[in-house]
């Protein structure tokens, strides 16, 4: 029987030579592996048509950790603590969120903001 791919949501960031990454922390990589799966990353990078392409190929879906969500998708004011805000995340997250919730793909959520 084939392992299960379950997809691995990736932050934005910069390479010490400034260059723009995609990256996780390997904790979740091997989360999903000693829990019998095949970690695939998700770029929050991917064109919609690439984007809806792979999520059709997952079992399921690990949102990871990381920096605050937008103040644009909740009812909230700025404050001086929120940090690492990343934008083509969010919408990656918010969007995977959902289209999971709709489909009751099976989902973790582990804290952001």
């Amino acid at each position: 029987m084939s392992k299960p791919l379950i997809g691995i949501t990736t932050y934005n960031g910069k390479s010490p030579n400034d260059n723009p990454i995609t990256a996780v922390q390997h904790t979740y990589i091997r989360a999903v592996t000693q829990a019998g799966g095949l970690p695939v990353l998700i770029p929050a990078i991917l064109s919609e048509e690439d984007f809806y392409d792979l999520y059709s190929r997952l079992q399921g879906i690990m949102f990871t950790g990381g920096g605050d969500v937008s103040l644009k998708y909740f009812s909230g004011a700025d404050h001086l603590r929120i940090s690492l805000v990343d934008e083509s995340r969010d919408e990656t997250e918010i969007s995977l969120l959902r289209k999971a919730v709709d489909d009751g793909k099976p989902l973790l959520g582990i804290c952001r903001g």
